[in-house]
């Protein structure tokens, strides 16, 4: 096992002989907790092409899941970004994600809410 801090653009490596429910879990609370707001949030998953339609559509079915909302309500897995700024470029990337070949699976949109909500995303 190893963590390694890698300059804000973390990655998980699931290979086929990982237990895919912890490597799902272990992205998806690596990559959606705090917002994603974390300099070692997973912002990305290397999987091997054995196992990357299971993983990806078990992430995809989890991710889909997730509550978003303001986080004084116990139930919202996921609070609003930090400011404005922190919206517009997270909306951005999600954009260029797009624009460079990248199918959106789920999200990458704003949340419903008064506040700087964006749904979970996942872009393969």
């Amino acid at each position: 096992r190893v963590i390694a801090e890698m300059g804000g653009k973390d990655a998980i490596i699931i290979d086929n002989e990982s237990n895919l429910e912890s490597a799902v879990d272990g992205v998806l609370y690596s990559a959606f907790g705090f917002q994603g707001q974390k300099c070692s949030a997973c912002s990305r998953a290397i999987v091997v092409t054995e196992v990357y339609d299971e993983f990806l559509n078990k992430l995809v079915e989890k991710t889909k899941k997730l509550t978003v909302g303001p986080t004084k309500l116990y139930d919202n897995f996921m609070g609003a970004v930090i400011n404005e700024k922190a919206y517009n470029s997270m909306l951005s990337y999600i954009e260029k994600g797009k624009e460079e070949g990248g199918k959106l699976l789920t999200g990458g949109e704003p949340a419903e809410g008064n506040g700087y909500f964006i749904k979970p995303t996942i872009i393969a």
